[in-house]
């Protein structure tokens, strides 16, 4: 994490030195931010993710990755960031769905957040169909994880007809 510049004073380069426009990230306050959103995680029972839509540093997401759940991401593009930077659940939502992002997207997420029930239908074939074909491939053992991970969608179908 850096910009390129190589400090005068042992290591520390004075604010004042920083070439703009820059993101000047204090790790220790971020580190005890992450800290109190795992202390909430612990004591709610919840998950806290981060929100790539508001902050996607993604060169901080290992530091992150160490106190929060996962990710939410609002599309394709963000779902791949979180799946490549940062180790945790990734869950995307977005207010419409592309049915050419929608495979891609059953393999790289955890959880899809569908806007409406319309939404859903719009997409519940393509989906089924898509999520038959992966839980066929995970039997067979060649995606292991997708079993658990598509289950709910693949009971969903018949009530959506």
């Amino acid at each position: 994490m850096g910009c390129g510049r190589k400090p005068t004073n042992g290591g520390l380069m004075k604010l004042e030195q920083v070439p703009t426009p820059a993101y000047v990230i204090d790790l220790a306050k971020l580190e005890e931010n992450c800290r109190i959103l795992q202390e909430v995680q612990e004591k709610a029972g919840c998950k806290v993710l981060l929100a790539q839509k508001a902050y996607s540093l993604y060169k901080t997401y290992p530091l992150i990755s160490k106190y929060l759940s996962g990710t939410t991401a609002s599309g394709l593009y963000e779902a791949k960031l979180a799946r490549e930077e940062f180790p945790g659940e990734v869950h995307v939502f977005a207010p419409a769905f592309k049915e050419s992002d929608m495979e891609e997207l059953l393999q790289i997420s955890d959880h899809i957040v569908f806007n409406s029930e319309r939404q859903l239908r719009n997409m519940v074939n393509f989906v089924v169909k898509l999520v038959l074909v992966l839980v066929c491939a995970s039997i067979l053992n060649v995606q292991r994880r997708v079993t658990t991970r598509y289950m709910t969608l693949v009971l969903l179908a018949p009530v959506l007809e």
